[in-house]
């Protein structure tokens, strides 16, 4: 079996087993943040400000998940730039490989407005395929601009 032909294999059972436990519109507007940011030691890949991160059970990455268990990732920013609809990908990288958590997807009543305050929620549940260290990757874009990015360190148990 060629590596590619493998990748192709590796990423269509992991959408296979990718479970996704999102709400119909998982963003948010108005929200009042707390500050300072509840999780640490991610890094902030997007262009609009970055209020706070949460992730159910983890304060400090790198985050130890357990494989089949269910998460809940939330994040607060105040948008750079008018967006009429945003789009959102989760994905794990992992040594030389990246793999779709969930695909690209567009985001329902998602037009958002330069300096409003939005909360973006994202409930998953881990691949067991998945062990060892990783960086989850989360970005919600339009045309390509990233207004909310993560890059969120973790251990998978």
């Amino acid at each position: 079996m060629s590596l590619a032909t493998f990748v192709v294999l590796a990423c269509v059972l992991a959408l296979g087993n990718a479970q996704v436990l999102s709400p119909a519109a998982p963003l948010f507007s108005g929200r009042r943040a707390a500050s300072p940011k509840a999780l640490s030691g991610i890094t902030d890949c997007g262009i609009g400000e970055l209020v706070d991160v949460r992730l159910s059970g983890c304060t400090q990455a790198p985050c130890t998940l357990t494989a089949g268990q269910s998460y809940q990732l939330q994040g607060d920013f105040r948008s750079r730039d008018q967006h009429w609809i945003l789009r959102y990908a989760m994905i794990v990288h992992q040594e030389n490989q990246l793999t779709t958590i969930f695909p690209e997807n567009a985001v329902p009543d998602s037009v958002v407005t330069p300096g409003q305050l939005y909360t973006f929620s994202h409930d998953f549940i881990f691949n067991p395929a998945f062990r060892g260290k990783s960086y989850i990757r989360l970005e919600l874009h339009e045309n390509w601009k990233q207004e909310f990015c993560l890059i969120i360190p973790v251990n998978v148990v």
